[in-house]
């Protein structure tokens, strides 16, 4: 693939509204949000802050980049987030060559083995897919990976 190839982002208005969101492209084509693997934002994608729309951007370039292995894609967006996705323009358009994406993974996977698959990561709420604090997680487990708020909400349904 030649190196001119990757991902750019542009904001766009939307019809009749008063706001814009971010429009992708991979290779010059939409890139799908992969809401299959997991719905960070079901609203679309951000970038330039830590949130759940810039980490559906990190989760969806990973995804296409890597073809096919999405649980590769899963276990690497929140460090590519950190590591790339927030540092992107809000309000500017943006381009990230897969050179760059190829080099950025390859740095990750580098790292020790126990860095990138710690407990201590941030872990996902099972229901709402929020991101808790790693610490402390002793109490996870036992409200079976759910938030504290969901896993209250969900104390009268049991």
């Amino acid at each position: 693939m030649s190196a001119k190839l990757g991902y750019t982002g542009r904001r766009v208005l939307l019809k009749g509204e008063d706001f814009s969101r971010l429009e992708v492209l991979a290779d010059g084509r939409p890139l799908n949000l992969r809401l299959d693997i997991w719905a960070h934002s079901p609203d679309g994608f951000e970038a330039g802050y830590l949130g759940s729309g810039p980490a559906q951007l990190a989760l969806a370039i990973l995804a296409d980049h890597l073809d096919g292995d999405d649980g590769k894609a899963f276990r690497l967006h929140q460090f590519f987030l950190e590591r790339v996705i927030r540092h992107l323009p809000q309000f500017e358009d943006w381009s990230l060559p897969r050179k760059a994406v190829a080099e950025i993974i390859e740095e990750i996977l580098r790292e020790p083995r126990g860095e990138w698959t710690s407990p201590r990561a941030s872990r996902p709420c099972l229901a709402c897919g929020r991101l808790m604090n790693p610490e402390p997680f002793q109490d996870y487990d036992a409200r079976g990976g759910l938030c504290y708020p969901c896993h209250e909400a969900n104390k009268d349904a049991r």
